[in-house]
């Protein structure tokens, strides 16, 4: 990004009549992209000149239970699609419009494309979150990402993947790693059990197996029967997870694997606090962001060398990095933090830096307040005669 546009001088808000406005899938349940869309949010109310200039549209909430959570002011203009594709789009084309907006799902950027077509849109930006931008998106999906002001990757994994499938030119993505929840949540007296302390936390539906789950039980059981004595704790709830049961109870881990289903947002800080690690060795992840609210309690992290958690942890330096469905490799890793808690340590304070630093809110926030001020800024007309030479070379 150019120095303009992160020039110091900028004022702290921008000027009055400058409206921005979020699409986001949905915010109010629990999850890494929910989170992200608040981090959004909040960043764009840092920088309205006043939340009258604020839209917020969201896919699979209501208006008022997203009014009702207080963190969206009452002058702010706020659309709940209520899970209706056809209420959504309708509501955003009739009320919204916007001088810069952020798409938070790519399969709402054709919403935005139309805006942008009628007039009400001036500049939008396409989030791309993992593994639903990996592969060749429809026609309408691509020709929204072109006629975009930038496309955002939180990895470069994610926006190589996105750039070879669908072909949308390099020079329109933007690299934008998530940041860790520097809200404090007082921890409750929630208490993880077990000798060792595994924990993972995540959605377990059959359609998500590439998280890991059975892997890691199928590490824990390893663990025992070299005579270590792990507990893996596994928070979040989902269709999978009778079958992942049955094969604890094959594996002889039953007791050393427990399933605590969803949990308040202090149990689950107390959860961080009382692991020794947090290991969640997913082949599809796009980021990870559980792996940075482990970071925060300086705790290390066992991941997958696959998708973008690569990008997240470094490898002997904030965790460790095993090759996708090995869940023998697993297995050394953990028992390697079990045999020395001196380098687990270390690792969790390098963690811990790390998300104080390159992927603290502010650094986050600094981001996307100088991309909002770029796209209202606009371009100049030789940038606008390039970007436009870059669409016409490639194919839709």
């Amino acid at each position: 990004m150019s120095a303009a546009v992160t020039d110091a001088r900028r004022p702290e808000r921008m000027r009055r009549g400058i409206r921005l406005a979020l699409l986001a899938p949905e915010m109010l349940s629990p999850g890494g992209v929910q989170s992200f869309m608040w981090r959004i949010w909040d960043c764009m109310a840092g920088l309205a000149a006043d939340p009258s200039c604020l839209s917020l549209s969201v896919l699979n909430d209501g208006a008022k239970a997203l009014r009702a959570s207080g963190r969206v002011a009452d002058s702010a203009s706020v659309v709940g699609g209520r899970r209706s594709k056809a209420r959504f789009v309708t509501s955003v084309l009739r009320q919204h419009a916007a001088d810069a907006m952020i798409v938070g799902h790519i399969g709402q950027s054709p919403v935005a494309w139309i805006l942008k077509k009628l007039g009400r849109v001036r500049a939008y930006a396409v989030v791309l979150h993992g593994n639903e931008a990996w592969k060749r998106l429809s026609f309408f999906q691509r020709l929204a990402c072109r006629d975009a002001f930038c496309v955002i990757a939180t990895t470069q994994f994610t926006a190589r993947r996105f750039v070879e499938c669908n072909a949308v030119p390099r020079a329109l993505l933007r690299i934008a790693p998530l940041c860790a929840d520097e809200s404090s949540t007082p921890a409750s007296n929630f208490v993880l059990t077990g000798d060792f302390r595994i924990l993972i936390v995540g959605r377990q539906w059959k359609s998500e197996r590439y998280k890991g789950f059975s892997q890691l039980i199928a590490a824990v059981a390893l663990m025992h029967a070299s005579g270590r004595h792990a507990t893996l704790h596994v928070v979040g709830e989902g269709d999978d997870q009778p079958s992942l049961r049955k094969l604890a109870e094959e594996r002889g881990v039953i007791s050393h694997v427990l399933f605590h289903g969803a949990i308040a947002d202090a149990d689950l800080a107390a959860a961080y606090q009382t692991c020794h690690v947090y290991a969640m060795p997913s082949g599809q992840e796009g980021f990870g962001i559980a792996f940075l609210e482990a970071m925060r309690y300086a705790r290390p992290c066992v991941g997958a060398m696959a998708g973008g958690i690569p990008e997240v942890i470094d490898d002997e330096v904030t965790g460790l990095l095993v090759p996708y469905g090995d869940a023998g490799k697993l297995a050394e890793a953990l028992c390697r933090l079990y045999d020395d808690p001196e380098f687990r340590d270390r690792l969790g304070a390098a963690g811990l830096e790390k998300v104080r630093t390159t992927l603290s809110y502010q650094a986050f926030c600094s981001t996307y307040r100088a991309l909002l001020w770029e796209m209202v800024s606009g371009l100049d007309a030789d940038t606008r005669e390039a970007e436009a030479e870059k669409r016409t070379t490639c194919t839709i």
